[in-house]
């Protein structure tokens, strides 16, 4: 009967009806029914655990992208103004008798505007590649939060509904008789039979824990790493616009110097 039981799906209603029936087969039942529970739980767990850490993953690969471009699109603005504002500086440098002091003014004026605009513009764009990290950071932080929360959640849940179905069929295991006993053994052997349910609740239950460690410590490690990779990719193209913003001051410093003298 018990084999022929397990054959089919189970159900802790379908439990209820079987400690009316057979109580032994109704033990080995409970265990399979709360081991069958965990094990559907832990497949959810696992589930979300995927879903998380792709999209963790996804969510720093996209920032770090978009990062990196707005960097890019930086430097060639900076090189760019940095060729108009030379090639002012030649258009303005006709030497002659009569105009000599007027171009110098003017060279040393178009120099420094430019230089202002450059480190203006550099220190604007290193701003906003920070602002736009901080958001990603938060976002990608809260994402992982929020599954750990998911996680913890369902596996409390299914813990609780084990639990609760365990101590129901256990109440109603202890007080089933199906053959005359006497009174001592009526209450030992329902003793018994309510320990092994709630035994096999915890086991099933305590088996649960291991799927969602890893799953929160997977999602963890994959945070910080997420993290840790765009954190890298700011410092390098922040480093990469203030080299730019310093090799165009150098070169403008150098074009005013040659045209002043």
């Amino acid at each position: 009967m018990v084999s022929d039981y397990l054959m089919r799906t189970r159900s802790l209603e379908e439990l209820d009806e079987l400690i009316e029936k057979d109580r032994r087969s109704a033990l080995i039942v409970a265990e399979t029914t709360f081991n069958q529970e965990v094990a559907i739980a832990a497949a959810k767990i696992r589930e979300i655990n995927q879903i998380a850490t792709a999209r963790i993953q996804a969510d720093s690969q996209i920032a770090s992208a978009k990062i990196a471009s707005d960097a890019e699109i930086t430097v060639a603005e900076l090189l760019a103004n940095t060729e108009q504002a030379i090639r002012r500086i030649r258009r303005n440098t006709v030497k002659s008798a009569q105009n000599t002091e007027i171009t110098a003014s003017m060279v040393v004026q178009i120099g420094e505007t430019a230089k202002t605009e450059i480190i203006n513009s550099s220190e604007n764009a290193v701003e906003a590649i920070k602002l736009q990290a901080e958001l990603a950071i938060q976002q990608i932080t809260d994402n992982s939060q929020r599954a750990i929360k998911e996680i913890q959640e369902h596996s409390e849940h299914v813990v609780a509904h084990v639990n609760e179905s365990a101590q129901i069929a256990a109440n109603k295991i202890a007080q089933a008789k199906l053959q005359p006993r006497t009174p001592e053994e009526t209450a030992q052997q329902g003793q018994e039979a309510a320990q092994f349910i709630m035994d096999a609740a915890a086991n099933a239950s305590e088996t649960l824990a291991t799927p969602v460690t890893h799953a929160v410590e997977a999602i963890h490690t994959q945070t910080e790493e997420a993290l840790d990779v765009l954190r890298k990719v700011v410092l390098s193209v922040e480093q990469r616009i203030l080299d730019t913003r310093d090799r165009a001051l150098m070169h403008l410093d150098q074009i005013v110097s040659i045209k002043l003298e």
